[in-house]
């Protein structure tokens, strides 16, 4: 995603905050997620769409007319309107970052938080899920993981949750042995606590 500057964010961050509350209100917040995250990697793949979206010497009428003619019906309709609403105001180009903001104010009014996790080979569901559970205990929050693999990570993991990057790649080993995870870890992380802790 582009760098953008604080008051980008502000202002995505106010259109992501109302949608928040209106889907929550409605109970629609599943399905607008959903929705937003298809129409999202829309605007990541189809590089067409995206600049008739973003281009600058296109007005906010046609936007208008193919947003209703092509997803009409095959979106969430509270989304559309915001959609909508968002072209009208021409801030079309922070629809990206208001799908993230959004995304990110959900999971954090339902005590969740994403997991960035590198590492060395792809995780099996062993080690995937006594990973989440290390990560929750960690953060204390449900912990969602993104999960990306990076052969020069040697044997380990380097792991992100919000701001903080908990990198154990330096002095944790993984195997994987009949399916069992044998993992250790003593990198000491910010406020005196070790990733081995969480672990065990």
């Amino acid at each position: 995603m582009a760098k953008f500057e604080h008051g980008s964010i502000a202002i995505a961050d106010s259109y992501a905050k109302t949608l928040l509350e209106l889907s929550e209100e409605s109970g629609q917040s599943d399905a607008v997620l959903a929705d937003f995250g298809e129409f999202d990697k829309l605007l990541k793949t189809d590089e067409a769409f995206a600049n008739f979206m973003f281009s600058q010497s296109v007005d906010a009428e046609q936007r208008s007319n193919v947003l209703e003619k092509h997803f009409r019906g095959n979106m969430n309709d509270l989304l559309l309107s915001t959609l909508q609403v968002v072209n009208r105001k021409e801030r079309c180009e922070l629809l990206e970052l208001i799908y993230e903001r959004f995304r990110l104010a959900l999971e954090a009014s339902r005590n969740q938080v994403d997991a960035h996790v590198t590492s060395a080979i792809p995780l099996d569901d062993n080690l995937r899920e006594s990973l989440r559970a290390a990560a929750s205990k960690f953060c204390g929050k449900e912990v969602r993981l993104i999960e990306e693999v990076d052969a020069t990570i040697l044997g380990g993991l380097v792991v992100r949750i919000g701001d903080e990057k908990i990198d154990t790649s330096a002095v944790t080993r993984l195997k994987v042995l009949n399916g069992a995870l044998v993992q250790r870890a003593s990198d000491e992380i910010h406020g005196g606590r070790s990733f081995a802790d969480a672990v065990s």
